[in-house]
């Protein structure tokens, strides 16, 4: 069973310390577990038509420029003008086969 795209609807603004995860897919919807304040026991399922969600696969880094920050804090100093992470080093963008062979080998090296 699935839900009705016509069915009575309530949009909620979304708080940086909501988060989503596991989620099942249907023809214009997905299921979502939403957790409210951080805080998975004070969680929802939603059902989310597709054009109003972006699945984290979907999600791509491309036209992102990946040295934008909203602010810093380095030695208890916080600097919320300088909006570029370049003073503080460099960004490498790496594959996924190359992220999930360091993962890997981080994993052998705990063990």
């Amino acid at each position: 069973m699935s839900p009705d795209k016509d069915a009575a609807h309530l949009k909620i603004a979304y708080s940086k310390l909501d988060n989503y995860y596991g989620f099942e897919e249907f023809d214009d919807f997905y299921s979502i577990h939403y957790s409210i304040n951080n805080n998975i026991s004070n969680s929802i399922e939603a059902f989310v038509l597709k054009s109003e969600f972006t699945a984290a696969f979907d999600l791509t880094l491309n036209g992102v420029d990946l040295y934008e920050i909203r602010s810093s804090t380095f030695k208890e100093s916080s600097d919320f003008k300088n909006k570029s992470f370049k003073k503080f080093g460099s960004i490498t963008e790496v594959s996924e086969q190359e992220f999930k062979a360091i993962q890997t080998d981080k994993l052998v090296k705990t063990l």
